[in-house]
């Protein structure tokens, strides 16, 4: 896990729910080192120039749920989950961009094909990608080869806006799983990731920025991996 959590002592997030950049306060925020940053990639010309631009294109794949990453760690992962909205990814990511963070975030096919300006701004800041589906249906809903058929329409959208796919992060529409459908997206070459610390930004009623940032730094803990939107309702 230590290669997919990102470096911060304290961190501050804009809502995943909000329309406008939000100006933080300056004194809870440190700058922040990446431990990994996957860049926007072309075709490789061989396998070691992919193993460079992919640290993780090694990653042993396993059924089990990423969930944490380890507490000894003074880190945490910043992701962010987009679908069917994208009105706040300019907001997120200048907020990111501001305080030399990257985040991962976690999109759908869907989104890749219904916003590709939202799509050329992650990857002009270098943001880390995971796949969420391509219509975001619930996977223990749905057949083996439909699973497969998700995984492999949603990677193939992610090349053609981003140069690159998501594997091997992915996480699980609604984060419902089961045994048959973790087997079967671990045997396609991705690895789960679900989260520890959820924001509730996409939950219930629209939240505000300052709710969604008091609610993360009230309870965040080393090896967090923190839930956040790019829309106002998941």
């Amino acid at each position: 896990m230590y290669r997919i959590i990102f470096g911060v002592s304290v961190i501050l997030v804009s809502s995943g729910c909000s329309r406008k950049p939000q100006k933080p306060p300056q004194n809870i925020v440190t700058k922040t080192t990446p431990v990994l940053t996957i860049q926007p990639t072309v075709k490789p010309t061989s396998a070691t120039k992919q193993i460079e631009k992919n640290p993780l294109i090694n990653w042993q794949r396993r059924s089990e749920q990423i969930e944490r990453g380890d507490p000894k760690m003074k880190r945490v992962a910043i992701t962010f989950d987009g679908d069917w909205d994208a009105s706040a990814t300019y907001a997120i990511v200048e907020s990111l961009k501001r305080h030399h963070v990257k985040g991962t975030f976690f999109i759908t096919g869907h989104f890749c094909h219904q916003f590709p300006r939202e799509c050329k701004a992650l990857a002009d800041a270098g943001m880390e990608l995971g796949s969420h589906s391509y219509t975001h249906p619930l996977f223990t809903k749905i057949s083996d080869s439909q699973i497969r058929r998700q995984l492999g329409e949603t990677e193939r959208a992610m090349r053609q806006r981003f140069g690159r796919g998501a594997k091997p992060l992915f996480r699980f529409p609604s984060g419902e799983s089961d045994e048959r459908s973790r087997r079967v997206v671990a045997k396609a070459g991705f690895q789960a990731i679900n989260w520890s610390l959820d924001s509730l930004d996409a939950f219930g009623v629209k939240k505000s920025s300052s709710f969604v940032r008091e609610r993360i730094i009230n309870r965040i803990k080393s090896g967090d991996i923190v839930l956040m939107h790019v829309s106002a309702h998941g």
